[in-house]
């Protein structure tokens, strides 16, 4: 059984729990894979210098295009941080304040119909790419304070890519 139980969480945890060990969830169909794994920081630049673009995608079916998509949005992620620790901790710190916000009030479940990580993450990394030397304090403020006054449903953009590149099919 790979799902996670409420119960089984510790306020403070992340997905991986509260030890900087990462953990991606990732629900595709009516499979559920989960994958830990801890990194230090060669195994995470590494998996940065990979540097998964679109013609990745070209011709891949869906199941395949969502499990790749899954380590690009993770490193675009990443990456609004640069290469700065202070700015990736503030990111992470930021994200897990938020996510646990959700879990207290219920609302962090892709298969209840709410916001999933990902999402989460997005949000978070739209407040931190137009803030990034704020410290996470000021990110979390920002972060609700963002999102209590967004134009609902406008959708949150991270870049101006509207479609998918030719020969990559729709989901």
């Amino acid at each position: 059984d790979h799902s996670f139980k409420k119960s089984g969480r510790r306020a403070g945890d992340d997905v991986g729990g509260d030890d900087d060990r990462g953990s991606v969830n990732d629900v595709v169909g009516d499979s559920t894979a989960t994958i830990n794994k801890g990194y230090d920081g060669e195994e995470l630049q590494e998996i940065m210098d990979m540097e998964l673009d679109d013609t990745v995608l070209v011709g891949l079916d869906e199941t395949s295009v969502r499990s790749v998509n899954g380590v690009r949005v993770a490193q675009f992620l990443i990456s609004t941080a640069g290469t700065s620790a202070e700015r990736l901790q503030n990111f992470r710190l930021t994200l897990r304040a938020v996510k646990e916000w959700a879990r207290v009030h219920g609302l962090y479940s892709n298969v209840l119909g709410f916001l999933g990580g990902v999402n989460w993450a997005i949000l978070v990394c739209w407040v931190f790419k137009r803030n990034l030397n704020a410290p996470a304090s000021k990110l979390l403020h920002l972060f609700f304070r963002t999102f209590a006054n967004w134009k609902w449903p406008s959708p949150v953009r991270l870049s101006n890519q509207q479609r998918p590149p030719d020969g990559v099919n729709h989901l």
